[in-house]
């Protein structure tokens, strides 16, 4: 081997030799390496659902309530063609508004349509009045006969109205019995009901404020077409009667807020 060939044979043991080291750091299972973990959750975050029924009157057990209470009119003549009336104007009722992350639809259901009328009533207890006459009348010795469960539907009425814009009564509303008003509410958003957008950033969703008044009719020309004579004492007493026996009138109703839009949008 000349001079030259030893020393180029050296150069490459050499680096052989580097290169099996390296390979052994790499591979060797004896050697010590460094290693790192991390651990952690995967995570959505869920849709807040969040519809509030705020009541005027938080404290009873109605989830609806007349303000003021209504008595017959006294300050209109009996002329006998038209019956005195009185009402309790146009109050708001209830406010449901969305805070949630998704929209909601507000439907109505009835309690039955017919108003109930109360003998006693406190958070209490409560005594629907359920001794209804054949009809009202007035024997020669006094006597009193009770109105029929209809006659007094003629006599008191509960009547409501409902906005999306403001708590405040409109101008002009078109008051509607509840099974009118609760129909007209159902059939809104092709049928889905009143729809209460989501929450944007800070500020509330949609908001739905529903209206009642009460109106107390006196049955001035029902009676005035059966005797012009006695017409007007025979209303003031079957108005006297419901002041003696009826303390409150009320009417069920339900609200329902359903879910109406998801997340992530589509």
């Amino acid at each position: 081997m000349t001079k030259k060939a030893k020393k180029l044979f050296l150069r490459s043991v050499a680096a052989l030799a580097a290169l099996t080291v390296v390979s052994c750091g790499l591979l060797g299972s004896t050697f010590a390496r460094y290693i790192s973990t991390s651990e952690g959750d995967a995570v959505t975050g869920i849709a807040k659902w969040d519809v509030k029924l705020d009541n005027k009157f938080p404290d009873t057990t109605a989830i609806m309530a007349v303000e003021n209470k209504l008595s017959p009119d006294v300050e209109g003549a009996f002329n006998g063609t038209t019956d005195r009336v009185q009402s309790t104007g146009g109050a708001l009722a209830l406010t449901i508004t969305n805070l949630g992350d998704v929209d909601a639809n507000i439907t109505v259901s009835l309690g039955g349509s017919e108003l109930i009328y109360y003998s006693k009533y406190s958070d209490d207890a409560q005594t629907a009045y359920d001794s209804w006459g054949s009809g009202f009348a007035v024997a020669e010795d006094g006597t009193i006969t009770a109105p029929s469960n209809a006659e007094a539907n003629e006599v008191i009425k509960m009547e409501f109205a409902y906005s999306t814009t403001s708590a405040d009564v409109p101008d002009g509303t078109n008051w509607k019995s509840l099974a009118d008003i609760a129909a007209d509410i159902n059939r809104q958003n092709s049928s889905t009901g009143i729809k209460l957008s989501a929450k944007s950033g800070d500020a509330d969703g949609g908001s739905f404020y529903f209206f009642v008044r009460a109106t107390w009719t006196s049955r001035d020309n029902h009676f005035y077409q059966k005797d012009p004579d006695t017409a007007e004492k025979m209303s003031n007493l079957l108005d006297t009667w419901f002041g003696e026996h009826i303390v409150a009138v009320g009417q069920r109703i339900t609200f329902t807020a359903l879910q109406s839009s998801e997340l992530p949008n589509p």
